[in-house]
């Protein structure tokens, strides 16, 4: 359409031109004439004059389309470039799904649904994960979800672009933890965290992995405290220590490494060195394990001989029961010279 208006202009245009080239030509014949003075030269210029007005005014109704065409173009495009520069409004998500809905999760271990949002054109796929309950589970920005404690709780991924689109998942956390250590036939296995002075016992699931943390220790490591994986075997009520002191119900781990209470100056419950004992949780020991006596004392009583025991610094499933608080007790305490967790007869602390 275009096309043809220009076609229309250019020959109106033309037209104008040849009435203009008439016009000169028929006013240069009746300059030459003008001498004469015949009849007929005037009825011949008069003639003349008509032909060139009714020229004129066709040309005239042939220029004004063209003009009125140009007038819709121009129009035409000014609506066009209007079109082109107002920009588009983004394009929302609606809509978000998930790989999976619900998710179970050993402590200490993770998994991390694919998350689809749609439409495929949306502007801004940016997502927000949230966990009802960090302390059962955590989830970072990617999605990662972590079991931190046995429960229940809820993660939910939400649309950054459009808060009104979420989706959910259901996420329990099994009182379990990966050792791919086996049972060897007894019914515990401890594992001696170094970097956090933290002693955690599993017990053995229905397929015989230690994997099931049943009990947590706060204790003391040494800086000699070797690292590695043995089985227990001497255990003693009392035992002579490095120092010239001694530990309550020792367990031998290997060599002379034991676990043991927190040194005594004697053979006596109430000859504590409560300047040790108040260093419990952190690294102190010459390379033994310390403990409360109430904690040694379990390990006397439950772990027999041959049960396995890792000393590690790094241990890959963490210390899944936390680590306990330590107790400490004050140097002007008339009990001081008493472990207070100590279940023997006479115990001021546990006295009445």
């Amino acid at each position: 359409m275009k096309l043809t208006t220009k076609r229309q202009f250019l020959g109106a245009l033309s037209g104008v031109l040849a009435v203009l080239l008439l016009v000169c030509c028929l006013a240069a014949c009746a300059s030459s004439g003008e001498g004469e003075g015949s009849s007929s030269g005037q009825d011949s210029s008069f003639s003349s004059r008509q032909e060139s007005s009714s020229a004129a005014s066709s040309a005239n109704s042939q220029v004004e389309p063209a003009s009125q065409a140009s007038s819709q173009m121009e129009s035409s495009a000014v609506s066009e470039v209007s079109q082109i520069t107002q920009p588009a409004e983004p394009v929302q998500v609606t809509g978000i799904t998930l790989t999976t809905y619900e998710v179970n999760l050993d402590l200490g271990k993770s998994q991390m649904p694919i998350v689809t949002m749609t439409p495929d054109d949306a502007a801004d796929k940016g997502e927000i994960w949230t966990s009802s309950d960090p302390s059962i589970a955590t989830v970072d920005g990617l999605g990662r979800i972590t079991g931190v404690k046995a429960g229940s709780c809820t993660v939910t991924v939400t649309s950054t672009s459009n808060p009104a689109v979420s989706a959910q998942v259901a996420v329990t956390v099994n009182n379990r933890i990966s050792t791919g250590v086996y049972s060897n036939g007894k019914p515990y296995y401890l594992v001696v965290n170094k970097s956090t002075n933290t002693v955690t016992v599993y017990q053995a699931d229905s397929t015989g992995e230690y994997c099931i943390p049943v009990k947590s220790m706060v204790c003391s490591c040494g800086d000699d405290t070797p690292s590695g994986t043995y089985n227990t075997s001497d255990q003693y009520r009392w035992r002579y220590l490095v120092g010239d002191v001694y530990g309550q119900y020792a367990t031998r781990i290997t060599g002379h490494i034991l676990f043991h209470s927190v040194p005594y100056l004697r053979q006596s419950e109430d000859s504590l060195q409560y300047e040790e004992y108040n260093k419990l949780g952190s690294t102190a020991s010459h390379g033994c394990i310390r403990l409360a006596v109430a904690d040694s004392l379990w390990i006397y009583q439950n772990c027999p001989s041959g049960t396995k025991v890792t000393l590690t610094s790094r241990p890959s499933m963490g210390d899944p029961l936390g680590k306990p608080a330590a107790q400490t007790i004050s140097p002007d305490s008339p009990n001081r010279g008493w472990d207070p967790t100590d279940p023997a007869a006479g115990n001021p602390w546990t006295a009445g």
